[in-house]
């Protein structure tokens, strides 16, 4: 509560006066060690300003019995990250690949991962695609971003591009081919075992 601010800044300046003023370390680590025994010697032994008792003795009989266990995750922890969607309609993250809806080709989202799931946000924080997280050289495809009428923009560019590499040369295009069959949904929106 705001009351409590001040109760709450005067255990603050109480360490950094009585603790470390005027000390400096050589490390963190020192400086840790150091703070490790103060709090047990000095700062638990010392007769409280406000409740003229000892600080560790209270907590020890008092306060430590009425402490609730901690649940297993107070805050989500994730990392994020802006992410280009490639023409094929993936995004990388971590040499793994996820799909997103094919209107997104080409412009930026908002990727969200924590230890197991990955959200994809567009522009305005709305979601637009969930994943579990793969393993990297994996693709997650969400089979609703293959049958959509914006598929087809993406795949008539495909095909554009695999002509291109076609006129380089048979190998070229046999290549390319390969290349897709291995990575992008086919024409008629199935795709291969491996993007699974």
């Amino acid at each position: 509560m705001p009351r409590h601010k001040g109760k709450i800044e005067s255990g603050i300046h109480y360490g950094q006066d009585n603790a470390l003023k005027g000390r400096s370390f050589e490390s963190l680590c020192a400086e840790n060690l150091f703070l490790l025994d103060w709090e047990s010697g000095v700062a638990d032994t010392r007769i409280h300003g406000t409740t003229r008792q000892q600080v560790g003795k209270v907590f020890n009989e008092v306060e430590r019995s009425k402490l609730l266990p901690l649940p297993a995750s107070i805050l989500p922890v994730f990392e994020e990250a802006p992410r280009t969607v490639h023409r094929d309609g993936y995004i990388e993250l971590q040499r793994a690949y996820y799909s997103v809806p094919p209107e997104y080709v080409g412009r930026q989202v908002w990727a969200r991962w924590e230890s197991r799931l990955l959200r994809i946000f567009n522009q305005c924080r709305e979601a637009i695609a969930v994943h579990a997280l793969a393993e990297p050289g994996k693709f997650a495809t969400d089979p609703n971003h293959l049958h959509s009428p914006h598929r087809y923009v993406i795949q008539h560019s495909l095909d554009y591009l695999l002509d291109r590499a076609r006129l380089i040369g048979t190998h070229t295009g046999s290549w390319a081919e390969a290349m897709v069959a291995s990575a992008v949904p086919s024409a008629h929106g199935s795709y291969m075992a491996c993007c699974h």
